[in-house]
């Protein structure tokens, strides 16, 4: 440990303490000889009056009289950025200490590494500041890491950005011409045709219907995943939104012999506000879902309202069915990208896994009703 000799300028860096034993101030001197945080006293006009071993090589000087010979004047000769001296000031004078400043100083050798300071003042009976003393550790490791590891989120954002605009870009060029082979399979079924040609062409519409469901559904992964997907706020009949997506599904669940059921609660209000068409897509996924895996009796589709302390309801929907249901360990995959219970639900039912994942940011809005 090496102190500057006092002064007239300088105020006293020892003496400001009551008097030690011989014995206390050695053991106080190894202490702050073989600290690995720097150690440091200062004068408020930014001088070293004392620093250790550790700040020295810190800094990249030989020893700590090098460095007290070195720097006259701190502001200048260590911040790279002389403004944080201003800011160290203006927190002693407020708080008496410093916690935690990080900042960028400037070695010997002129390379830059990150300090974080912690400092208090010492002031005489009379509350003047005699002298600043504190310690500093090097936080460059933590500082790389840290900027290493915020470049790898941005690339990661601006890739997913880029995915979705890609996702989204594809799904409009698809679209199109799927919309267009839909359409004349459609007028080709109401022309005349043998029952053979029109089982294949039945068959033709079918997969261009499933197509352009899935490319509907990226389009809408895209939007979710680029924090595009705006919900409106209009009000709507309740029952007829519930009733549409029933209408999508009826067809199907005719097929399987199926009951497709609707049960709304007594209470119930009529008129909900939110985004009904994202509602009824919510709904036909589920209800799609429901049909899908049950081979025999029923799917019901429930809506009952929850009164909420403000005066207002949130309207709670539900889909139950007599299928395959999902076993309870299989329940936290619900809403996962591409996941399904096993693989033998794709061989055997098809689709993606990816429908529920859909509609999980638009569930996360609650649908109120005034």
């Amino acid at each position: 440990m090496r102190a500057a000799s006092p002064d007239s300028s300088n105020p006293p860096t020892l003496n400001s303490s009551p008097p030690q034993s011989a014995g206390s101030l050695e053991g106080y001197r190894s202490i702050v000889q073989n600290a690995v945080e720097g150690i440091f006293q200062s004068t408020p006009e930014g001088h070293y009056l004392l620093v250790n071993p550790a700040l020295a090589r810190m800094y990249g000087y030989g020893s700590p009289e090098e460095l007290l010979h070195s720097v006259r004047d701190i502001s200048r000769s260590i911040y790279v950025d002389p403004g944080v001296r201003l800011e160290f000031k203006r927190l002693m004078e407020r708080d008496a200490e410093v916690r935690g400043l990080e900042y960028q100083v400037r070695r010997k050798d002129g390379s830059i590494i990150w300090i974080s300071e912690h400092a208090r003042a010492v002031r005489s009976e009379t509350g003047a500041v005699l002298y600043y003393e504190g310690f500093i550790q090097d936080i460059t490791g933590r500082k790389t890491v840290e900027a290493e590891l915020r470049e790898a989120k941005e690339a990661a954002e601006a890739a997913s950005v880029a995915k979705s605009q890609f996702l989204a870009m594809m799904s409009h060029e698809i679209r199109t011409p799927m919309n267009g082979v839909i359409g004349m399979t459609s007028l080709l079924l109401d022309s005349p045709l043998t029952p053979e040609q029109h089982e294949y062409t039945e068959t033709i519409r079918q997969s261009g219907d499933a197509l352009l469901g899935i490319i509907n559904d990226i389009l809408d992964f895209s939007k979710i995943e680029s924090g595009r997907l705006d919900l409106e706020h209009e009000e709507f009949i309740v029952r007829d939104c519930v009733e549409g997506a029933l209408d999508l599904l009826a067809p199907r669940a005719t097929e399987k012999n199926l009951d497709l059921l609707c049960e709304i609660a007594e209470g119930t209000p009529g008129f909900a506000r939110g985004d009904s068409s994202r509602l009824r897509q919510i709904l036909v996924n589920l209800l799609s879902n429901a049909v899908k895996f049950t081979e025999t009796g029923e799917v019901l589709l429930s809506v009952h309202a929850q009164p909420r302390a403000d005066g207002r309801f949130e309207l709670h929907f539900s889909v139950r069915d007599t299928g395959i249901g999902i076993p309870p360990a299989a329940r936290g995959r619900l809403f996962q990208s591409f996941s399904q219970v096993d693989a033998s639900t794709t061989r055997r039912y098809g689709g993606t896994g990816d429908r529920l994942r859909l509609f999980e940011p638009p569930l996360e809005s609650v649908w109120m009703v005034g």
